[in-house]
């Protein structure tokens, strides 16, 4: 056993070893999907240069937005364990040691889960571990920019801890799952929901085919009437739909005795999950209290964009990117793009396409015309089309997954799953619209936008767990024939899927930029002169931010360099007072911005600046006066920020001033000292001490699990 998952192991990192083809590079030439990159690139890069050269805390920089408090953001990591590598390593090498790990622990999940749950042998276990290791669906992702998707590999071990290692050291393993849940509430943003919807609906299915495989689709069916009134009550701006729906459900639970044998076996299951994200919430209770603040403060710009569902039309469905009419200059000489649906697989062919397929190496784009007859040194590159769909399986495990529905082990609830993931992925293309009547009404789920992208990782699991399956049935004294099945079925994943990674990192680290910030991005020359409101307001009508920023001026060079970007490429936005001290076309020409008052610290009123040092959370001015007199700082004024220096603190415009009231020498002092979000990662660090603790004093040693050919985990007859 111990050569297996060797062997296991050596395959994963033989995998990953495409990333390092390029042992320095880091991006992939794609200033479009390169644009998500960086950005959440640059948390880790902020963070990094916090603690090691300002030697402050990473909780906000002055470099995002005229100062942004970072630790809010859902992607940012800087209080994550994913910042050790990048600490150690740098940036470049850091990234790529996470994705190795995060794919070990996917493919020990992976392996507990056959060998525990699904009860198949080691040739069979060993395809699902490498089945998943090389589906394409990470490297799709990572090509495409979203860097916090990789910590979806984690939901193999959560169910593993919470299915199989918890059979036998329930304690340890409820402790373990409450941190892995927390990897993920640190830095994977909304993909934290996603996972707990499907690690909730597999845990009701397995409890179902516990009872019996045929109650598999009932249990299914009664997930509608718990989710979908939460829809209708939503759509419908009513509440009767809830109480209707829910009290039917519990009629349905309580009455029919077999249903209510399924209500108790899936309390347990229930006492646990409460308990792993009780876990997961105070170790993260630092990260909740930032995002809270964050988003009450700030705005969360986007949102849900399909045009049309369920039974409720959306305005402008059949644009080309079917949320807003964003560039609305096409008639019967200039139409738009076929419609393609950004959020959904728009029907079975495409959903086939997209388990098979791997993500090209190049984006496609549709191209929009300008929305005025203004000019335009460049226009924008247009909206991305379908990056999002790629899973990668590979003809040889997708054929052996179907092979697996009809004979494999636990086909029942990986079947019905499967189905579930499908019509979610569908959403209005296949009805009858699951996500809508499962996804849709829960809350927070409002915010994941394009549904696909936060869904189709579970056909991974799902699909390999059925191949496995299926492989398991070859007889168990023809083990051998499993053995050599295995190589051939992993070939074509293997080849069409790593070199993604080095298509990700085919690109060395941007050259050091000589910018001198903070600067503003702009769509023309002309613009410059008609005010930061103004821009502001014609940079979002030219989608700026997202399509039309040159190499070299985003917020990754900038945090690199140490320079300010004023609009940088946020998911959540907050006010942006500070004044540019230059500005930048999409060609990359930089113009001086005439209104910059020569330093990131001036005087509204007689005085002298002679330094000014800006931090992530300390500021330090010195200064001379003749006598009373304001001192304007160039970042925003955050309401947590206290004078510890001379001077009484104010503000002007929205950024931060000091009136200083006797003439003379000064040294101005500001800290940020944010008491609440302070306070919640003070109660993070006891919370970890005492998860430590618990885990080291109560965490049972856990023990061997039976066989799988013992009677205790061969699935049952009807399910084989």
């Amino acid at each position: 056993m111990q050569r297996t998952h060797l062997l296991v192991a050596a395959g994963v990192v033989a995998f990953a070893a495409w990333m390092f083809v390029h042992p320095f590079g880091i991006g992939s030439a794609d200033p479009y999907r390169d644009n998500d990159w960086f950005t959440d690139r640059t948390y880790d890069v902020l963070a990094r240069d916090a603690l090691l050269h300002h030697h402050q805390l990473p909780i906000r920089s002055h470099l995002l937005g005229g100062g942004f408090p970072t630790i809010g953001h859902p992607f940012d990591g800087s209080w994550a364990p994913t910042l050790l590598p990048v600490i150690l390593f740098g940036d470049v090498i850091g990234v790529k040691v996470n994705l190795l790990l995060l794919m070990l622990l996917g493919a020990w999940g992976m392996w507990g889960l056959a060998r525990g749950w699904l009860g198949v042998g080691p040739p069979a276990a060993a395809l699902a571990a490498l089945g998943f290791a090389f589906s394409g669906w990470l490297p799709s992702m990572m090509l495409v920019g979203f860097y916090p998707q990789c910590l979806y590999l984690l939901t193999p071990a959560l169910l593993r801890l919470l299915w199989v290692d918890a059979e036998h050291a329930p304690r340890r393993s409820t402790l373990l799952a409450g941190f892995v849940l927390f990897l993920l509430l640190q830095q994977a943003g909304n993909a934290t929901l996603a996972v707990a919807w499907f690690v909730g609906v597999a845990t009701w299915l397995k409890v179902a085919a516990d009872e019996h495989p045929g109650l598999v689709p009932v249990a299914a069916l009664l997930l509608l009437p718990v989710a979908a009134p939460l829809a209708f009550a939503r759509e419908l701006e009513v509440w009767w739909p809830v109480a209707a729906g829910w009290a039917a459900a519990a009629a349905l639970l309580a009455g029919v005795p077999r249903l209510r044998r399924l209500t108790r076996s899936f309390g347990p299951h229930v006492a646990r999950g409460l308990a792993v994200g009780v876990i997961a919430a105070t170790l993260g209770i630092g990260k909740v209290v930032a995002v809270d603040d964050l988003l009450g403060r700030g705005e969360y710009v986007h949102e849900l964009s399909w045009g049309y569902e369920m039974w409720f039309p959306r305005e402008g469905h059949g644009e080309p990117d079917g949320r807003v009419v964003r560039f609305p200059r096409f008639d019967e000489e200039n139409p738009p793009p076929p419609y393609r649906d950004p959020d959904f697989f728009m029907g079975p062919a495409e959903l086939l396409e997209g388990l098979l397929g791997r993500v090209p190496a190049e984006g496609e784009y549709s191209p929009y015309p300008p929305p005025n007859d203004d000019p335009m040194e460049e226009r924008p590159l247009g909206i991305a089309e379908r990056e999002y769909m790629w899973v990668g399986l590979t003809a040889p495990l997708l054929l052996l997954a179907l092979i697996g529905v009809v004979v494999g082990r636990r086909r029942a609830p990986l079947a019905t799953l499967g189905v579930l993931v499908a019509g979610v992925c569908l959403g209005p293309h296949g009805p009858p619209d699951l996500h809508f009547l499962l996804v849709k009404g829960l809350p927070g789920f409002d915010r994941i936008v394009q549904p696909i992208k936060y869904f189709d990782f579970f056909f991974v699991p799902v699909l390999v767990l059925l191949a496995a399956g299926a492989l398991d049935r070859v007889p168990r004294e023809r083990e051998r024939l499993a053995w050599i099945a295995l190589p051939l079925l992993l070939a074509w994943p293997f080849v069409q899927n790593g070199p993604m990674f080095a298509e990700r990192f085919e690109r060395p680290v941007p050259r050091e930029a000589t910018y001198e910030g903070p600067i503003m991005h702009v769509g023309h020359p002309d613009w410059v002169g008609q005010g930061t409101d103004e821009i502001e307001r014609m940079g979002r009508d030219w989608a700026i931010r997202e399509l039309a920023r040159p190499v070299g001026t985003r917020e990754y060079e900038g945090a690199r360099s140490r320079f300010g970007v004023i609009d940088w490429y946020g998911t959540v936005e907050m006010p942006e007072r500070a004044i540019p001290r230059s500005y930048v076309t999409p060609s990359g020409e930089l113009i001086p911005n005439p209104d910059y008052p020569g330093d990131e610290a001036w005087f509204d009123g007689g005085g002298e600046v002679r330094s000014v040092e800006l931090g992530p959370t300390r500021i330090r001015v010195e200064a001379s006066t003749d006598g009373p007199s304001r001192l304007v700082i160039n970042q925003n004024a955050l309401p947590e920020f206290v004078s510890v220096g001379d001077g009484e603190l104010s503000e002007q415009d929205g950024r931060l001033a000091v009136d200083l009231g006797d003439a003379g020498e000064h040294r101005v002092e500001l800290v940020w000292r944010p008491t609440k979000l302070l306070a919640g990662l003070a109660g993070s660090a006891l919370a970890f001490a005492v998860w430590l603790f618990a885990l080291i004093r109560f965490g049972e040693r856990p023990a061997q699990p039976p066989s799988p050919t013992s009677t205790s985990k061969v699935p049952q007859a009807e399910d084989r």
